[in-house]
């Protein structure tokens, strides 16, 4: 992660999906080693905004884009750009935990053994420090093989915050991360969050303005697609 480069530059930007205009004329700067919070009403353009910044419209149908996006100075839409390895840089969180039928242990290393398959002898230690990140060891550092699916929502939240910090990403997108939550779990997530600024850059879509005030070092309004 280079610091003397803006995190993310977002230039002129304009999202379509067909006919219908989603996102206009978006100019952002996202500086490296904060948070920026995204609001506004539903249907401002928010979690189009976020899963943007990973290329995850990709294939939705009749999506097109003009204007830029840069990622510590990459030009994340043009042709040489590898996108398993931009979504190793750019996680994505959604609003509800995405946990696969396998283990706890299988469940944080489901991307390493993609991304680092001759280092399988420190999977374990990565596994191991990415829960610890996520705040989720000392609840199961005893039960690793235990199904992924029978731990709580927050929990499982947890867990996917894990298999994504374990890949070591630069910047890390989450589309309301605890709305679904309890305010226990949420509380967690959003200490979670404070404490990862050191070494990533994190965009965080809500709903909240008390949430937004507290999490973010930017709040980034949005209404009806364009900056408000």
């Amino acid at each position: 992660m280079n610091s003397t480069l803006p995190a993310i530059e977002v230039v002129s930007l304009g999202v379509s999906y067909g006919e219908e205009r989603v996102l206009d004329s978006i100019n952002l700067t996202l500086a490296t080693g904060s948070i920026t919070t995204f609001s506004g009403p539903s249907g401002s353009g928010k979690s189009t905004l976020l899963r943007t910044l990973c290329r995850m419209n990709d294939r939705m149908p009749g999506f097109s884009l003009s204007g830029s996006i840069k990622v510590f100075g990459q030009d994340i839409y043009g042709d040489d750009t590898d996108l398993c390895d931009l979504r190793r840089r750019v996680g994505l969180l959604f609003q509800k935990p995405c946990v696969f039928p396998k283990s706890i242990y299988q469940n944080v290393i489901f991307g390493l053994i993609y991304h680092r398959p001759k280092e399988r002898a420190l999977f374990p230690e990565l596994a191991e420090q990415a829960l610890l990140q996520a705040g989720l060891w000392e609840e199961v550092k005893d039960r690793l093989d235990a199904p992924a699916v029978a731990l709580s929502q927050g929990q499982q939240q947890r867990l996917a915050l894990a298999r994504t910090l374990a890949l070591e990403p630069d910047v890390l997108l989450l589309d309301e991360p605890t709305a679904s939550l309890d305010p226990e779990s949420a509380n967690v997530i959003e200490e979670w969050a404070l404490s990862l600024k050191s070494c990533c850059t994190l965009v965080w879509v809500t709903h909240d303005p008390a949430q937004a005030e507290r999490i973010g070092d930017y709040q980034v309004m949005l209404s009806a697609g364009s900056l408000a």
